[in-house]
Formats: structure tokens, sequence, C-alpha cells
């Protein structure tokens, strides 16, 4: 089996055997944890620590994650949180849309730097089944959310934040295998995403079914707006909006962004939060990076080092990144109040703010992508180091094991960073401290060590002339049609 945090299952242990052998103490246990980081907190890295980490991912995603069934490409969601009596975590087999677009990066990236033909043919296949199977993308012509991508297959909910991510992540592999199979599919997500999207900016957290009752359509969410800021939700959804402009010269995607990045600002920091306020403030990196890339003003990189400040400033001496939970009032998963809430909700991994907890399905993973694309835009040696110290970190916490060969290349979701173990506040009953996330966690974490190594951004720029050739006639046809 295995028990965390290891220190205290040492002690209780120890005690019990005292207690067993009929002395008043703890006795010592000499025992390895069968799953353990990468490297302890105090060791001196080796100069390919990077290197070494992505490339145990990519392998750890090739041997783990992808498969190949009746002709189709897939990848695998993670693993849950749950531990049986043998150490072994069950897989979550369904398909997700972000999942297999982020995890397409990562065989790109392993394609060329690990010089895997197999790599670059499982990354194509990846975006075939995003792109072209109805279980997990509206294929319909007719339908309010034709082009997008499902939360899961079989569950027609559609999130900008998960379809703009999948995206991201198909226009990086895509950029990368210097292919451009489904750019018109990618135009379709984002003005499928547009359309729904009300005029300051603001998308709704999520869309179904249920959302187009009662005469409503995709145009009527396209000229109402939302009123709330949730950056958890629509942080990302800015960042893609400002990558469309950037390949297609369509203002109407810049709009979208400003309007909704000028309101984030009002608000900022002091955000409705979803799994934590940390989290929302490190999804608004990408955003603000990708603004000073594309439009370089003295005001926009005022806004990124604003978001930027509030990020570093939670960031200790050795760049780890702190997760903090935030006034509970503004949280729609807090930590739970009493026992009989514990395990009724998703939660964020603290119990209380000042717990020594970091999350890597929320909020490190993003403000390590963020902090890097902003580093890549100014060329700021502070963001430069806050990104060279978060890949510290991550290459140190990356999980390593003997035995349980799943689990081996793979970041959980939480650290403790005294204890220097795997562990967290239990509460949250999907996603809890110990699952792994092959898209959110996982796929950026890896991406981002590549593109280190490769000293290149994550806006892609090189396929403009295709993305302008085809955008009018898509535009046309998803904007126009009753």
């Amino acid at each position: 089996g295995r028990f965390a945090p290891a220190d205290s299952w040492r002690t209780v242990i120890g005690k019990l055997l005292g207690f067993l052998a009929g002395r008043d103490e703890i006795l010592p246990i000499a025992c390895q944890p069968t799953v353990c980081p990468a490297y302890d907190a105090s060791a001196v890295l080796p100069p390919n620590a990077e290197f070494t980490a992505f490339r145990r991912s990519a392998r750890w995603f090739s041997r783990e994650m992808l498969y190949h069934f009746n002709n189709e490409t897939g990848i695998f969601e993670g693993f849950s949180a749950g531990i049986d009596e043998f150490g072994h975590q069950s897989l979550m087999p369904r398909l997700r849309g972000d999942c297999l677009g982020e995890s397409s990066s990562v065989f790109a990236l392993a394609h060329l730097l690990l010089d895997s033909f197999s790599a670059k043919q499982d990354a194509l296949g990846l975006l075939k089944t995003l792109f072209g199977d109805k279980r997990i993308r509206d294929l319909d012509p007719a339908s309010n959310t034709f082009g997008n991508l499902f939360f899961y297959e079989g569950i027609p909910q559609v999130y900008g934040d998960d379809n703009s991510r999948s995206c991201l992540g198909a226009l990086l592999c895509e950029e990368l295998l210097q292919d451009t199979t489904y750019a018109k599919d990618i135009l379709q997500v984002a003005y499928s995403l547009w359309r729904t999207t009300g005029p300051n900016g603001l998308r709704e957290p999520s869309l179904g079914p249920q959302s187009f009752q009662d005469g409503q359509t995709w145009k009527t969410y396209g000229s109402r707006n939302f009123t709330e800021c949730r950056p958890h939700y629509q942080a990302w959804h800015w960042a893609f909006n400002l990558q469309m402009y950037e390949l297609t010269g369509d203002e109407r995607f810049r709009d979208h962004a400003l309007s909704a990045m000028r309101l984030a600002l009002e608000q900022f920091p002091d955000f409705l939060w979803q799994n934590g306020a940390s989290g929302d403030w490190a999804r608004c990196l990408l955003p603000f990076a990708f603004l000073v890339e594309i439009e370089d003003t003295a005001e926009h990189r005022e806004w990124l080092d604003r978001v930027c400040r509030q990020v570093l400033k939670h960031l200790d001496e050795h760049h780890i990144f702190r997760e903090v939970m935030g006034d509970p009032a503004k949280g729609n998963y807090p930590s739970p109040k009493s026992n009989a809430e514990f395990g009724t909700a998703e939660a964020t991994l603290l119990q209380q703010d000042g717990d020594p907890a970091c999350d890597l399905l929320y909020t490190v993973n993003f403000a390590f992508a963020g902090l890097h694309e902003a580093a890549c835009a100014t060329g700021n040696p502070e963001y430069q180091g806050a990104a060279d110290g978060l890949a510290d970190f991550l290459c140190r916490i990356q999980a390593v094991s003997d035995s349980q060969h799943a689990l081996h290349g793979a970041w959980f979701r939480a650290f403790d960073f005294e204890q220097w173990d795997f562990f967290g506040n239990a509460s949250d009953n999907g996603w809890g401290p110990w699952c792994i996330e092959s898209g959110w966690t996982n796929s950026w974490i890896a991406t981002i060590l590549a593109l280190r190594d490769l000293h290149r951004p994550l806006l892609c720029r090189a396929q403009k002339e295709v993305f302008r050739a085809l955008a009018p006639q898509v535009a046309e046809e998803m904007l126009h049609k009753e």
C-alpha cells in the first residue's frame, strides 16, 4: 500500500510498534515510499534535469495514457485520487476533448526533442480523434454549439476554457509538425466560441442542451453580456482569442479579449474564485503575456506587470507557489466547514490559508505557462527567474517509482512543500490530492519544459497565411447563417 504523508505514518506505525513491544517510545521505522519525488528539496539538480523530466513525462504519456483501438488514437484522462491496498490508482478512461488537444503538443514535442517518429503519428492521430469524433465534438452544422468540444464523451457541455486550452495545444502541435490539416476545425471552434460570447467578452462558464430552450439560440448568448468575471472559466479563452487574432487578423477576436481583460483588471485580484484564488491569478498570466507579444505597448506591459506582481509575491525564496484560498465567501469550492461537508463536493487543497500545499491541477501548471510566456514577451529577468524557479521545483516533484510503473513520470495534483510529499486536503470528491490529469496538469508542465528547451513561446505565428485565407469563409458560415 501507500500512505501519506510518509513521515506522519512512520510516527503512527512506530508508536504502534512501541506499544506492542511494551515500550513507551516511538520506534524508528526505516522505509522508503514506493512513489516519491524525483529529487529532494536540497538536492543539486543535474544540468539536464529539465530535459530528463520532459523525457520521463513523454514516455509516461506514451506508455500509460495513449491508446490505439479500432483505428482510433486516444488519450486517457488520467488516474483518480483513490489508492487501493496494493498502491494502485484507477484509470479514468473516458475521452475528454481538452485532454486530447492539450496532450497532442507533448507528442509533437517528443517527435522534435526525442526524435520519435511514432510520436508524430500519435500527435496527428490525437488531432484526428479530437476534431472528427462526434462523441466529443459537436459536428452538427445546425447545432447552436457546432464545432465545439464536449466536456466528456456523452456529456455535451461546452466549456470555453476547455475548448480554448485544447485548441492552443492543437495549434502548437500543428505548428511544430508543420501541418495545417485541422486549421479549419480550429477556426470553427474559435468562431463558435465567439458567437456564444457577449459583446463584453465574458463567457458563461458552460453551455449545453439546457442552454438553448425556450427559443434561445447562439444569437441570444452572442448579444447578451455575462456579468461575472471568472478567470477559471474565461482567462484562457481571452488568450485563445488573442491567438486567433494574431493568426487571422480578425479584430473581433481582439475586441472580445480586450473588453474582458479590462473588466478583469477592474476586479483584480478579488475575483469570484473556483478552487482557490491563486488559480485564478495564475490563469490571468497567459492572456496578458500574449497581449504584450502581439501589441507591445507601455499600457499592456503595465497590465501584465500588475498580474505578474500578484503571482510573484506569493512565490517563496525557492519559487514555490503556495496555494491561496482567499475569501471563502467568494469561492465556489472552499474548504469544508464541518466533517459532514467533507468529501461531498470539489474542494481546495487547503483547510485554511497558510497550509503548505501547492496545486498542480489548478494553479502551478498555469502559473508556469504564464510566467514562461511573460518572460518571452518582455525579456524581464524577474519573470524569467520565476519561470526558472518553477521549472526547478517541478523537476524535483515529478513522481518516480520502481514498482508503481503507471505513476512513474507523472505529476500529481497536490504537493506539500514542508513535508516534501504528495499531500493536501483530501476533501475533493472528484479530483483529490493524488489525482493525475493528463491534460490540465501533465501536458502543460511537459509542454513548457520542452518549449524552454527550444527557446520559444507558446504563441503560434508560423501559419498565419493559411488561417487568414480560411478565416473569412469560416466566419461567414458560422456567424451569418440562421
